[in-house]
């Protein structure tokens, strides 16, 4: 079975665990708050880091309902996405430049072509689609058709819609996917972590409490079908202690190494 080159990882089969810490919009339109979470997942020994781009124009009308409860009952979905959508094509090659500075692979996922090609721009080494977007064909079409490799979460989607998604891609020549097994489901449930294949029930359930912002890793096993020609993988949160003075791995650095082995 072939395997996915990102950068200078490979991910399939005898590799080790892909690992990425995903910051998605927790910089809150902050460009020195964006560059704290490279930092803390680059001294997080994992192998990348990945945002979300978007603007809130582009995401919800203005008078969306908010599509959770978080107690501010006076806001629209337009009015969250708007507090998180400040950064500036300037700020995001600061970003990008600044992941570079530190030697951890940073990338996105972009929620509209304009997004796409910004972060193209930036010489990005892969895409990622959401799971709420699984079924949006024109952008993952677009995405596909710059063909860098693509994470893609399946979230509650069918089986049918899965497929077609993954028709998509390889119509615009686009071969190398890594569907990720996401749970939409936050806080995730340990029960829900478990993937059942060939008989073996693989788990990875891990859950810490922040002090500043929710920094998730997902944590990437393979676990290739014989019969496919991508990969299926298991998409993992583990929130960790950004605290400089308290955290998981600033007391254990190599602690996400020992998912090198399963």
């Amino acid at each position: 079975m072939s395997k996915i080159t990102i950068g200078d990882f490979s991910i399939g089969d005898d590799e080790p665990c892909f690992t990425i810490a995903e910051a998605g919009a927790n910089h809150d339109g902050n460009l020195e708050q964006a560059l704290k979470l490279i930092d803390a997942a680059k001294e997080s020994h994992v192998n990348s880091i990945k945002f979300q781009t978007y603007k809130a124009s582009k995401l919800a009308t203005k008078t969306a309902p908010k599509y959770w409860d978080d107690g501010k009952n006076n806001e629209t979905q337009f009015d969250v996405f708007s507090k998180l959508d400040g950064l500036t094509k300037d700020n995001w090659h600061e970003i990008f430049e600044y992941s570079k500075e530190k030697k951890i692979m940073c990338f996105s996922t972009p929620f509209d072509n304009e997004s796409v090609d910004l972060l193209y721009s930036f010489d990005v080494p892969a895409f990622k689609i959401a799971s709420a977007d699984i079924t949006n064909i024109p952008l993952i079409e677009h995405i596909a058709s710059k063909h860098l490799p693509i994470f893609i979460s399946t979230g509650m989607a069918s089986n049918d819609e899965i497929l077609e998604a993954i028709d998509s891609i390889k119509n615009q020549g686009n071969h190398d996917i890594v569907i990720m097994h996401c749970i939409t489901s936050y806080p995730t449930n340990f029960r829900y972590f478990a993937i059942v294949y060939g008989g073996a029930v693989l788990l990875i359930a891990c859950q810490y409490f922040t002090s500043l912002n929710l920094l998730c890793i997902a944590i990437i096993c393979s676990l290739a079908l014989p019969s496919s020609n991508f990969f299926i993988f298991l998409h993992s949160f583990l929130r960790i202690v950004l605290n400089p003075f308290f955290s998981l791995f600033n007391l254990c650095p190599n602690f996400l190494n020992s998912f090198a082995d399963i």
